[in-house]
């Protein structure tokens, strides 16, 4: 597991339990074989890919059937973690969430920024926090909490790990990444710097 995946997963954590959110539990794009802890073990999974498990195989970037709008509806809480930079056309799956979506419904967005390319099937961006907070707000959501993940060192220590795992001078590099990590509190630009962003939203219509 990456330190990028292991923050994220704590900081799902967190604020799950934080903010008690409780009823039915959409996850779009997730997988069963994830296990966040605090997520429902028995949460809907919507997923293109069979091999995750999900209650409904669906392609979301096509028009939705009636069953994934009703299973929105009746969402309390609508995950969609690690989902939006494998989405091509983003403004189409807002659009038709944002247009499903019940008031009251919390949604858990998260993404990584500084982070090595991934498929799941294809990767096509990342984003800000600043440019998630402005999805959110401009459907009329309250940003109930955002969370920048990662650090610089966070960043460093994955591609090593990314791209030499078995390297003879890991151990130097990575001594030397733990002296940035130590430093790097204060440096006024250090949150310019993460691996992902997490956003708690509410959605108030």
């Amino acid at each position: 597991m990456t330190l990028h995946r292991h923050q994220l997963e704590v900081g799902v954590n967190e604020i799950l339990t934080q903010n008690k959110i409780s009823g039915p539990t959409l996850d779009f794009g997730g997988d069963r074989s994830i296990d966040y802890g605090v997520l429902p073990s028995d949460r809907y999974i919507i997923n293109v890919d069979s091999s995750a498990s999900p209650d409904l195989l669906c392609d979301i970037t096509q028009p939705w059937p009636v069953t994934l709008v009703k299973e929105v509806q009746k969402a309390k809480l609508i995950v969609l973690s690690e989902l939006l930079e494998h989405l091509f056309d983003i403004e189409d799956f807002w659009n038709q969430l944002a247009s499903h979506i019940k008031s009251g419904t919390h949604i858990l967005i998260s993404t990584p920024f500084v982070y090595h390319e991934h498929g799941d099937p294809f990767d096509y961006r990342r984003f800000t926090e600043t440019y998630l907070i402005y999805l959110c707000k401009r459907s009329g959501w309250e940003v109930v909490q955002s969370r920048k993940i990662g650090t610089l060192g966070t960043v460093v220590v994955d591609l090593i790990e990314k791209f030499h795992p078995r390297s003879k001078n890991k151990k130097i590099i990575l001594y030397f990444v733990k002296k940035l990590l130590m430093n790097q509190e204060k440096n006024k630009n250090s949150n310019r710097v993460y691996s992902g962003t997490i956003i708690l939203a509410k959605a108030t219509l």
